[in-house]
């Protein structure tokens, strides 16, 4: 679906949508459990959608917001993890769980996204873990997995350690998880042992070991996933740029990556008022950004964009896991940041924005599938100087269905080409 969005400015409240990261987190660890966990808030998207359909195929009992275990496949099953990579790589480990063949399969750019970390920590481990193509996906898994010394490679991406630490608990026997490089976006494999401490899972964590003992059971939760910063951040993009919003279910205190974002905010000199779990922002002018973006490379998009139209220029390092992303995000910020004509030098390692204060384009911009682009992009209209399309805005439904109708409850406006007036 390709829209026209017209020069706007947004006023009004957003309540945030429940954290993608916790939503996908407590959902399964309440899965792995006997006896029945309450989830209220969970994100409703199709990345949420594709864990739940995984997982009820695995055996688990999910009527929201009830979730129980025990995972207990009744046969082989082919795995659909979407587009998305959360999905796929907590779940892998799960699925090798069981004396069972299953083959897991995605869409769009996941069959491309790297899960080297694992054909490496499981080669040693008499497990099936085969590729089908030349692609990582489909890919077929099965186990049963043993306790053990699991060697891993985190620096692509935290979630592999998550998905480990999903499936050692429940083995017959005690692991150890040795860490052969620095774990990237730490802050995510934080949120991964909160959650599981909250569901009564033990561990111990020194240096690059983690030592995992075997026989656990998971403690039933009651729990209200709070609202999702990373989304939060396009709402305060927005009203930067042009309006005032307040943003609520976002508590001060968050393990969440993207939370700390807002004190970088601050020391930007960026105003705005945090109380319980309201912020409110307004429109300002503000200075630029100096940000290393190894623990929170999804803002990439929103932050990189924002930055164009700032007092100076801002910035940004640590760059290359954008190119592992639903698009190769690193490119599709370049392209677009040029289509506004923004001048911008560097590389994967560090570049710099030099802004302006406004942009036009006639050129269509292209999402490049990616829902974080697209949002972006919508969110960047009070600089607008004339309407501009987007094209393919239905791959926002990847993280959030119900943007549009939020973008337009709080002044944005857009048109869909193609519909009758």
């Amino acid at each position: 679906m390709d829209i026209k969005v017209f020069p706007s400015t947004f006023h009004g409240k957003v309540e945030l949508i429940g954290s993608k990261s916790l939503s996908h987190r407590y959902l399964i660890g309440a899965a792995l459990g006997q006896h029945e966990s309450h989830l209220e808030g969970l994100m409703d998207s199709e990345d949420l959608s594709a864990t739940q359909s995984i997982l009820k195929a695995l055996g688990a009992f999910i009527h929201l917001p009830k979730v129980k275990g025990p995972l207990n496949p009744t046969g082989s099953l082919e795995l659909d993890a979407h587009a998305s990579g959360s999905t796929l790589r907590f779940l892998i480990p799960l699925a090798l769980m069981f004396d069972t063949p299953f083959i897991l399969n995605g869409r769009g750019r996941l069959p491309k996204r790297s899960l080297k970390a694992y054909e490496d920590c499981f080669k040693d481990h008499d497990v099936v873990f085969e590729r089908l193509t030349k692609d990582f996906l489909p890919l077929k898994v099965k186990g049963p997995l043993k306790p053990g010394v699991f060697k891993l490679s985190a620096d692509v991406s935290s979630q592999f350690v998550s998905g480990l630490l999903f499936a050692l608990p429940f083995l017959k026997g005690d692991s150890v998880i040795i860490l052969e490089t620095q774990i990237a976006s730490m802050p995510y494999f934080k949120m991964t042992l909160n959650v599981l401490k909250e569901y009564g899972i033990k561990f111990e964590h020194h240096a690059n070991q983690i030592k995992v003992p075997g026989f656990q059971t998971v403690e039933p939760l009651s729990k209200r996933i709070e609202g999702d910063y990373s989304q939060a951040l396009f709402f305060a993009g927005g009203a930067l740029l042009g309006g005032d919003l307040i943003l609520t279910r976002l508590p001060q205190k968050s393990l969440q990556g993207d939370a700390k974002l807002w004190d970088v905010f601050r020391t930007t000199g960026i105003n705005f008022h945090h109380q319980d779990e309201t912020i409110q922002i307004a429109s300002q002018d503000f200075d630029c950004f100096h940000l290393d973006l190894e623990d929170t490379i999804d803002a990439a998009p929103m932050l990189m964009l924002m930055s164009a139209f700032g007092n100076n220029p801002s910035v940004f390092k640590s760059l290359s896991r954008l190119q592992e992303k639903e698009s190769d995000r690193l490119q599709a910020i370049i392209k677009t940041l040029k289509q506004m004509n923004i001048e911008l030098h560097g590389d994967e390692k560090e570049m710099t924005v030099f802004p302006q204060t406004s942009f036009a384009s006639d050129l269509p911009f292209d999402t490049f599938n990616d829902h974080r682009m697209a949002m972006a992009l919508m969110m960047c209209a009070p600089k607008a100087t004339s309407p501009y399309v987007v094209k393919g805005v239905e791959c926002i439904d990847k993280s959030y269905p119900d943007f549009l109708s939020v973008y337009q409850r709080i002044g944005g406006q857009f048109k869909v080409l193609g519909e009758q007036s």
